[in-house]
Protein backbone atom coordinates (compact mmCIF):
# COMPACT_ATOMS: atom_id res chain seq x y z
CA UNK A 1 0.00 0.00 0.00
CA UNK A 2 1.42 3.43 -0.86
CA UNK A 3 2.42 5.72 1.95
CA UNK A 4 0.18 8.48 0.66
CA UNK A 5 -2.98 8.18 -1.41
CA UNK A 6 -4.86 10.78 -3.39
CA UNK A 7 -8.09 11.86 -1.81
CA UNK A 8 -10.25 13.93 -4.09
CA UNK A 9 -12.86 14.24 -1.33
CA UNK A 10 -10.54 16.27 0.90
CA UNK A 11 -11.81 19.57 2.29
CA UNK A 12 -10.26 22.74 0.79
CA UNK A 13 -6.52 22.90 1.32
CA UNK A 14 -6.50 25.82 3.76
CA UNK A 15 -8.99 24.02 6.01
CA UNK A 16 -6.83 20.90 5.90
CA UNK A 17 -3.83 22.97 6.92
CA UNK A 18 -5.49 24.64 9.88
CA UNK A 19 -6.91 21.36 11.17
CA UNK A 20 -3.46 19.82 10.97
CA UNK A 21 -1.97 22.83 12.74
CA UNK A 22 -4.44 22.61 15.61
CA UNK A 23 -4.01 18.85 16.00
CA UNK A 24 -0.26 19.06 15.64
CA UNK A 25 0.35 21.98 17.95
CA UNK A 26 -1.89 20.45 20.62
CA UNK A 27 0.70 17.67 20.96
CA UNK A 28 3.65 20.02 21.39
CA UNK A 29 4.49 23.04 23.51
CA UNK A 30 2.48 25.20 21.10
CA UNK A 31 -1.12 25.94 21.98
CA UNK A 32 -3.60 28.72 21.40
CA UNK A 33 -6.12 27.45 23.92
CA UNK A 34 -4.75 28.01 27.44
CA UNK A 35 -2.70 30.54 29.32
CA UNK A 36 -2.29 30.54 33.09
CA UNK A 37 -0.81 34.00 33.29
CA UNK A 38 -0.21 36.96 31.03
CA UNK A 39 3.29 38.37 30.50
CA UNK A 40 3.54 42.12 30.97
CA UNK A 41 4.97 42.63 27.46
CA UNK A 42 4.87 40.21 24.52
CA UNK A 43 6.62 40.80 21.22
CA UNK A 44 4.95 38.92 18.38
CA UNK A 45 4.97 38.34 14.67
CA UNK A 46 2.30 36.81 12.45
CA UNK A 47 2.29 34.71 9.31
CA UNK A 48 -0.64 33.58 7.18
CA UNK A 49 -0.96 30.40 5.13
CA UNK A 50 -2.66 32.26 2.30
CA UNK A 51 -3.64 35.79 1.35
CA UNK A 52 -6.36 36.95 3.72
CA UNK A 53 -9.52 38.45 2.26
CA UNK A 54 -9.36 41.47 4.57
CA UNK A 55 -7.68 44.63 3.26
CA UNK A 56 -7.20 45.94 6.78
CA UNK A 57 -6.58 43.99 9.98
CA UNK A 58 -6.07 45.36 13.49
CA UNK A 59 -4.98 44.02 16.86
CA UNK A 60 -6.13 45.44 20.18
CA UNK A 61 -3.82 47.01 22.74
CA UNK A 62 -6.03 48.09 25.62
CA UNK A 63 -8.55 50.46 24.04
CA UNK A 64 -6.39 51.12 20.99
CA UNK A 65 -6.69 49.28 17.65
CA UNK A 66 -3.39 49.04 15.82
CA UNK A 67 -3.03 48.14 12.09
CA UNK A 68 -1.43 44.75 11.48
CA UNK A 69 0.18 43.77 8.17
CA UNK A 70 0.20 40.06 7.32
CA UNK A 71 2.08 38.63 4.34
CA UNK A 72 1.57 34.99 3.25
CA UNK A 73 4.46 32.70 4.20
CA UNK A 74 6.50 35.57 5.63
CA UNK A 75 6.83 36.82 9.14
CA UNK A 76 5.20 40.16 9.70
CA UNK A 77 6.90 43.13 11.26
CA UNK A 78 7.38 42.64 15.01
CA UNK A 79 4.54 44.07 17.09
CA UNK A 80 4.14 44.49 20.83
CA UNK A 81 1.30 44.06 23.30
CA UNK A 82 1.33 44.82 27.00
CA UNK A 83 -0.85 43.35 29.74
CA UNK A 84 -3.06 41.37 27.33
CA UNK A 85 -3.99 37.74 27.96
CA UNK A 86 -4.96 37.18 24.31
CA UNK A 87 -4.05 38.36 20.85
CA UNK A 88 -7.29 39.76 19.45
CA UNK A 89 -7.69 40.57 15.75
CA UNK A 90 -10.35 42.91 14.35
CA UNK A 91 -11.70 44.36 11.13
CA UNK A 92 -13.57 47.61 10.71
CA UNK A 93 -17.33 47.27 10.53
CA UNK A 94 -20.59 48.92 11.55
CA UNK A 95 -22.94 48.11 14.41
CA UNK A 96 -26.72 47.60 14.25
CA UNK A 97 -27.23 51.37 14.25
CA UNK A 98 -24.84 51.90 11.36
CA UNK A 99 -22.06 53.35 13.51
CA UNK A 100 -18.45 52.40 12.74
CA UNK A 101 -16.93 49.83 15.08
CA UNK A 102 -14.33 47.08 15.24
CA UNK A 103 -15.45 43.48 14.83
CA UNK A 104 -13.54 40.61 16.43
CA UNK A 105 -12.51 38.01 13.81
CA UNK A 106 -9.95 35.92 15.69
CA UNK A 107 -8.21 35.45 19.02
CA UNK A 108 -5.63 33.24 20.71
CA UNK A 109 -4.24 33.05 24.22
CA UNK A 110 -0.76 34.24 25.05
CA UNK A 111 1.44 31.42 26.26
CA UNK A 112 2.75 31.76 29.82
CA UNK A 113 6.42 32.39 30.52
CA UNK A 114 7.36 33.68 27.08
CA UNK A 115 7.89 37.20 25.85
CA UNK A 116 8.06 36.38 22.16
CA UNK A 117 5.43 34.58 20.11
CA UNK A 118 4.69 33.66 16.52
CA UNK A 119 1.04 33.39 15.46
CA UNK A 120 -0.16 31.41 12.45
CA UNK A 121 -3.33 32.78 10.83
CA UNK A 122 -5.65 30.74 8.64
CA UNK A 123 -8.91 32.10 7.31
CA UNK A 124 -11.97 29.91 7.91
CA UNK A 125 -14.98 31.07 5.85
CA UNK A 126 -16.92 28.12 7.31
CA UNK A 127 -16.69 29.82 10.73
CA UNK A 128 -18.34 33.23 10.10
CA UNK A 129 -18.44 34.25 13.78
CA UNK A 130 -14.67 33.83 14.16
CA UNK A 131 -13.30 33.49 10.62
CA UNK A 132 -9.59 33.67 11.43
CA UNK A 133 -8.13 30.64 13.20
CA UNK A 134 -5.01 31.61 15.19
CA UNK A 135 -2.43 29.19 16.56
CA UNK A 136 0.47 30.54 18.63
CA UNK A 137 3.90 29.13 19.44
CA UNK A 138 6.79 30.07 21.70
CA UNK A 139 9.13 32.05 19.47
CA UNK A 140 11.78 32.92 22.05
CA UNK A 141 15.45 32.30 21.33
CA UNK A 142 15.50 29.86 24.23
CA UNK A 143 12.95 27.69 22.45
CA UNK A 144 14.27 28.34 18.95
CA UNK A 145 17.88 29.64 18.93
CA UNK A 146 19.86 31.27 16.16
CA UNK A 147 21.29 28.82 13.65
CA UNK A 148 18.57 26.24 14.35
CA UNK A 149 16.08 24.54 12.05
CA UNK A 150 12.68 23.32 13.22
CA UNK A 151 11.21 20.54 11.10
CA UNK A 152 7.45 19.96 11.30
CA UNK A 153 6.08 16.71 9.92
CA UNK A 154 2.54 17.73 9.05
CA UNK A 155 1.86 14.50 7.18
CA UNK A 156 -0.05 11.42 8.31
CA UNK A 157 3.00 9.13 8.37
CA UNK A 158 6.43 8.94 9.97
CA UNK A 159 9.17 10.39 7.78
CA UNK A 160 12.94 10.25 7.87
CA UNK A 161 14.90 13.40 7.13
CA UNK A 162 18.54 13.65 6.20
CA UNK A 163 19.96 17.05 7.06
CA UNK A 164 23.66 17.44 6.46
CA UNK A 165 25.26 14.55 8.32
CA UNK A 166 22.24 14.09 10.62
CA UNK A 167 19.44 11.57 10.11
CA UNK A 168 16.23 11.88 12.13
CA UNK A 169 12.98 9.93 12.19
CA UNK A 170 10.04 12.28 12.72
CA UNK A 171 6.72 10.67 13.68
CA UNK A 172 3.49 11.89 12.09
CA UNK A 173 2.58 15.40 13.27
CA UNK A 174 5.73 15.73 15.33
CA UNK A 175 8.67 18.10 15.29
CA UNK A 176 12.43 18.02 15.53
CA UNK A 177 14.84 20.89 16.06
CA UNK A 178 18.35 20.51 14.68
CA UNK A 179 21.34 22.80 15.06
CA UNK A 180 23.85 22.01 12.30
CA UNK A 181 27.40 23.26 12.10
CA UNK A 182 27.32 26.43 10.03
CA UNK A 183 30.27 28.31 8.57
CA UNK A 184 30.69 31.97 9.48
CA UNK A 185 29.56 33.09 6.02
CA UNK A 186 26.75 30.56 5.84
CA UNK A 187 26.43 27.00 4.55
CA UNK A 188 24.36 25.09 2.02
CA UNK A 189 23.02 22.01 3.81
CA UNK A 190 21.61 19.01 1.90
CA UNK A 191 18.05 18.17 2.95
CA UNK A 192 16.29 14.92 2.03
CA UNK A 193 12.91 13.48 3.02
CA UNK A 194 12.30 9.72 2.77
CA UNK A 195 9.25 7.57 3.48
CA UNK A 196 9.08 4.39 5.55
CA UNK A 197 10.26 2.36 2.56
CA UNK A 198 13.39 4.52 2.39
CA UNK A 199 12.21 6.09 -0.86
CA UNK A 200 13.38 9.64 -1.44
CA UNK A 201 10.30 11.85 -1.78
CA UNK A 202 11.89 15.30 -1.53
CA UNK A 203 15.37 16.78 -1.91
CA UNK A 204 16.89 20.25 -1.85
CA UNK A 205 19.58 22.30 -0.11
CA UNK A 206 18.83 24.72 2.70
CA UNK A 207 20.83 27.83 3.52
CA UNK A 208 22.12 27.89 7.09
CA UNK A 209 23.21 31.15 8.72
CA UNK A 210 24.56 31.70 12.21
CA UNK A 211 22.20 34.65 12.67
CA UNK A 212 19.22 32.95 11.04
CA UNK A 213 16.66 30.33 11.94
CA UNK A 214 14.25 28.45 9.72
CA UNK A 215 11.01 26.53 10.11
CA UNK A 216 10.52 23.72 7.61
CA UNK A 217 6.96 22.41 7.18
CA UNK A 218 6.65 19.04 5.46
CA UNK A 219 3.08 19.21 4.20
CA UNK A 220 0.79 16.29 3.33
CA UNK A 221 -0.08 15.56 -0.30
CA UNK A 222 -2.93 17.45 -1.93
CA UNK A 223 -5.62 15.94 -4.11
CA UNK A 224 -3.55 16.72 -7.21
CA UNK A 225 -0.11 15.78 -5.89
CA UNK A 226 0.91 12.43 -4.41
CA UNK A 227 4.16 13.47 -2.80
CA UNK A 228 4.86 15.77 0.13
CA UNK A 229 5.46 19.45 -0.41
CA UNK A 230 7.71 21.58 1.75
CA UNK A 231 7.22 25.17 2.86
CA UNK A 232 9.76 27.39 4.59
CA UNK A 233 9.57 30.34 6.95
CA UNK A 234 12.94 31.90 7.73
CA UNK A 235 14.12 34.77 9.91
CA UNK A 236 17.36 36.62 10.46
CA UNK A 237 18.07 37.53 14.10
CA UNK A 238 21.13 39.81 14.23
CA UNK A 239 23.48 39.35 17.17
CA UNK A 240 23.21 43.04 18.00
CA UNK A 241 19.55 42.55 18.86
CA UNK A 242 19.96 41.06 22.32
CA UNK A 243 16.36 40.33 23.18
CA UNK A 244 15.32 39.81 26.75
CA UNK A 245 13.81 36.38 26.07
CA UNK A 246 17.19 34.66 25.72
Amino acid sequence: MPLFKKNTARPPYFITVVLLLVLFFARTEMSAQTAKEKPSVVNFTCVSWDKLSYDELYYRQGKEYIPLEVIPYRRSTAYKVKGMSHLELFIKGVDAKGKPNYQLVGQAAMLPDTRRMLFFLVERPDQPEMPIQIVGMDDSLKAFPRGAFRFFNMSNAALTIGFGDQIELIPARATRMLEPEIEANGSFIPFIVANDENEKIYETRLIGQTTGRMMVFIMPPTASYDRVSVKFISQTVPRKRQVDDE
